[in-house]
C-alpha cells in the first residue's frame, strides 16, 4: 500500500476549536468496544483519550501514520490495539459498540459499500459515526490534492 499523500494531518492535529466541537458532539455516542477507521497520526484518538471505552482499535493503512499513531499511544492507558490495513483488507474477526469514521470517509471512493461493511461489524444497538464534509459544492482542488472523492 501506497504512502498517504497528503500532510495536512498535522496542521489539523491543531484546528483545537473544532476538535472541542466535535468532540462534545461526539463523545456521547462512543462506548464500549471502540474501532477508529483511519486514525492517521492518532491526534482524534487522543482528542477522547477520557471518554470511558472498554478497547479502542485503531485502524490505518498507512504503515508510517500508524506508527506515529502506536508511538503517540501506547502506554497511554493500555485500552489501545493498532492494525494496519483498510476495513474491507482486514479480517477482524470481532463486534464493536461504536465505529468512527473521523474525517476520513471522503478518502474513500466507494463510500456506501464502506459504511454497510462498517454497520456489520457493529454489535446490536451499536452506533456508527461519520463525521465528513456536508456540501459537494464544497469541493476544492485541496480536496483532490489530498485524495477526497
Amino acid at each position: 500500500m501506497s504512502a498517504y499523500a497528503g500532510g495536512e494531518l498535522e496542521l489539523f492535529r491543531e484546528a483545537r476549536a473544532w476538535k472541542a466541537y466535535f468532540k462534545s458532539r461526539l463523545a456521547p455516542f462512543i462506548s464500549g468496544d471502540v474501532l477508529e477507521v483511519g486514525c492517521g497520526l492518532g491526534a482524534n484518538t487522543s482528542l477522547f483519550a477520557d471518554v470511558p471505552v472498554r478497547s479502542w482499535t485503531c485502524l490505518e493503512p498507512d504503515p508510517a501514520l500508524l506508527a506515529q499513531a502506536r508511538t503517540a499511544l501506547v502506554g497511554s492507558d493500555g485500552r489501545h490495539s493498532f492494525l494496519e490495513g483498510t476495513l474491507a483488507g482486514t479480517e477482524h474477526g470481532r463486534r464493536y459498540d461504536c465505529i468512527l469514521y473521523l474525517d476520513v470517509l471522503e478518502h474513500i471512493e466507494d463510500d456506501a459499500t464502506e459504511a454497510a461493511r462498517a454497520a456489520a461489524l457493529l454489535n446490536s444497538g451499536g452506533t456508527l459515526c461519520i463525521l465528513a464534509p456536508a456540501h459537494k459544492a464544497l469541493f476544492s482542488p485541496f480536496d483532490a490534492a489530498i485524495g477526497h472523492f
